[in-house]
C-alpha cells in the first residue's frame, strides 16, 4: 500500500511540473499585452537566427531577465523626458544598473551587457540594425551569454522603448528548440542543450557526460544517451504547445532537469505566449521558459550611434 501511494505522489508532482507555474502576478511595469509579447518572442527568434548564422549557440528566453528589460523600457518611457535614449547612464530611475536591475528581478545569473532602442520599432527592423551595424549586435553574438531578456513597452501616443538584456547562469544549463521559434509545422525539430557552465561554485555540478530526452516531465520510457549539444527530436503529434524535457547527469550520477516549449502548428494563440520563470528556480532549475497555457507569453539599439553596454567578462 506504501509503494502505491508513493507512486501516485509522484505521478501527481510529474503532472504539476508539467503544468508550470501558472497566475504568476506580474510587478508593476512588467505587464505585457499579446500583441508586443509577440513582438518579443521575435525579436528572440530573430537574435537567435543571427546566432546560427556564425555558428554560435541560441540564446534562451528567459523569465527574470525579460522583467528587468521590461521594466527598464517602461521606466525609460514613463518616468524620463522625451527624446530620453540612456543620455544620463544606464541606470534606471531608482539608480539601478543592468545587473542590479537583473538581481532586483529575481535573476541569479551573471547579467549587466544590454542593448537598447529609444523608440518602439518592429524587431525585423532592429534584426535589419543588427546586419548594418556590427555595434549594436556584439553583446547579441556574444558566445559568453546563454539567456536573453526583451522588454517592449509602447504608449497610446507612439512613444516606446525596447531593451535587450543578456546574462548566463552558471548553474543552468538550458535547453532551446528550433532557436526559440515560437510555432513549428513539423513535429520534427532541433534542440540545442547545454552543458553546465564553469563558475558554479564548489558545490557545482559537473561536465554532463549523459542526458536523457523525453516529452514527459516522468520521462516516461526514456533512457539514458550520451551527452550532445545538438540532437534532433519528435514531438507529440497533433497541434498545440509541446514541451520537451531534458535531464543531464555528471560523472557522479549528479542530474539537471530543464525543459523549452514550442506550438505545433501554424498560429499560436496570442495570449498563451510568455517567457515563464526561468533560471534560478530551486531546487534544480526547472522550466526555463515555458510558453504552457493559458499564459504564454526587443533592445536599444539607437541608430548610430549604438547605446550598447559592453559584454559580459
Amino acid at each position: 500500500m506504501k509503494s502505491i501511494r508513493l507512486w501516485i505522489i509522484v505521478a501527481v508532482l510529474c503532472a504539476l511540473t508539467g503544468s508550470a507555474v501558472m497566475g504568476q502576478s506580474n510587478p508593476a511595469g512588467t505587464q505585457q499585452t499579446p500583441e508586443l509579447m509577440l513582438d518579443e518572442a521575435r525579436l528572440v527568434h530573430l537574435g537567435n537566427l543571427e546566432r546560427h548564422a556564425r555558428g554560435i549557440p541560441p540564446l534562451r528566453w528567459n523569465r527574470q531577465l525579460t522583467d528587468a528589460a521590461r521594466w527598464y523600457s517602461w521606466d525609460s518611457t514613463e518616468n524620463r523626458p522625451a527624446g530620453f535614449c540612456g543620455d544620463s547612464g544606464v541606470e534606471d530611475t531608482a539608480g539601478r544598473r543592468p545587473a542590479d536591475l537583473a538581481r532586483a528581478f529575481g535573476y541569479l545569473g551573471l547579467a549587466g551587457s544590454r542593448n537598447m532602442e529609444c523608440r518602439y520599432i518592429k524587431p525585423d527592423d532592429i534584426a535589419q540594425i543588427w546586419r548594418r551595424d556590427p555595434i549594436s549586435r556584439i553583446n547579441l553574438l556574444s558566445p559568453r551569454v546563454r539567456e536573453i531578456g526583451v522588454g517592449y513597452y509602447r504608449r497610446s501616443d507612439g512613444r516606446g522603448y525596447v531593451t535587450l538584456d543578456f546574462g548566463v547562469d552558471p548553474a543552468y544549463a538550458p535547453v532551446v528548440i528550433e532557436n526559440e521559434a515560437i510555432t513549428t509545422l513539423t513535429p520534427n525539430v532541433n534542440l540545442y542543450i547545454y552543458d553546465r557552465s564553469p563558475g558554479g561554485g564548489f558545490a557545482s555540478l559537473g561536465a554532463a557526460t549523459h542526458m536523457m530526452i523525453s516529452n514527459s516531465p516522468c520521462f516516461t520510457g526514456a533512457t539514458w544517451e550520451p551527452y550532445a549539444a545538438n540532437r534532433s527530436w519528435t514531438l507529440e503529434s497533433g497541434e498545440g504547445w509541446r514541451q520537451v524535457y531534458v535531464k543531464t547527469r555528471d560523472v557522479f550520477g549528479r542530474t539537471l532537469t530543464v525543459s523549452d516549449t514550442i506550438y505545433l502548428g501554424a498560429h499560436a494563440p496570442l495570449d498563451e505566449i510568455s517567457p515563464m520563470s526561468s533560471s534560478g528556480n530551486p531546487p534544480n532549475h526547472v522550466i526555463a521558459k515555458s510558453r504552457n497555457p493559458p499564459n504564454h507569453v526587443i533592445a536599444k539599439s539607437r541608430n548610430p550611434p549604438n547605446h550598447v553596454i559592453p559584454p559580459i567578462t
